[in-house]
């Protein structure tokens, strides 16, 4: 029941009741007052934060270190460029390298080698003696040519070769004839004796 009601009826019997409610409100209040002012029993804070877990000292130095050689490059990238800008620069677009070969010495003992080779050879080429007389070669060409002539001059006619006659008793009948083998006639027998002469 609301203390604050038309008629108050206390808990416990008293004489006055004015008196009875004005006293059981101080003691809500105060009551009220302890509540709101009462500690937990029971810590269920949050552990205590350290610093030294969360803020790495060294990492942060390591950062720091990094961002200043960062902006001491940039400084100095930001000045050449400056200076390319303000003037004519200084650029170097000339190749004056030679091209060296490791083993030219080597090359070079190797041509001079065979330069001398060759010399050499050429030499024994030009002083080497034939193997065969030419005088010698000419002079029996020239035996052989006139022993040919010679030979050409007195050799005797040649004759005609004549073939013997068949007797006149044999019969073409009596000849073995191969019914294979083709007739030949007389005409073609006396063609073919004129081509077997031999011509001189």
């Amino acid at each position: 029941m609301s203390l604050k009601s038309a008629v108050y009826r206390p808990m416990t019997p008293t004489n006055n009741i004015i008196i009875q409610r004005n006293c059981d409100i101080k003691a809500y209040a105060i009551h009220r007052k302890k509540v709101d002012n009462a500690l937990p029993l029971v810590d269920n804070k949050p552990s205590q934060r350290h610093n030294h877990m969360h803020t790495r000292l060294k990492k942060r130095q390591m950062e720091e270190e990094r961002q200043a050689v960062i902006q001491k490059d940039n400084q100095i990238l930001l000045e050449n460029m400056a200076h390319i800008m303000s003037t004519k620069g200084r650029l170097d677009n000339r190749n004056e390298y030679k091209q060296k070969s490791l083993n030219v010495i080597t090359r070079q003992r190797e041509l001079i080698r065979i330069m001398h080779e060759n010399r050499a050879i050429l030499k024994r080429i030009h002083h080497a003696e034939a193997s065969h007389d030419r005088m010698q070669l000419e002079a029996r060409w020239k035996v052989i040519t006139e022993r040919s002539a010679t030979i050409s001059k007195s050799a005797p006619a040649a004759t005609p070769h004549k073939q013997k006659p068949l007797p006149s008793s044999a019969k073409r009948s009596d000849l073995h004839v191969n019914p294979s083998v083709p007739k030949v006639k007389d005409s073609d027998l006396t063609a073919t004796q004129e081509l077997s002469l031999p011509s001189i």
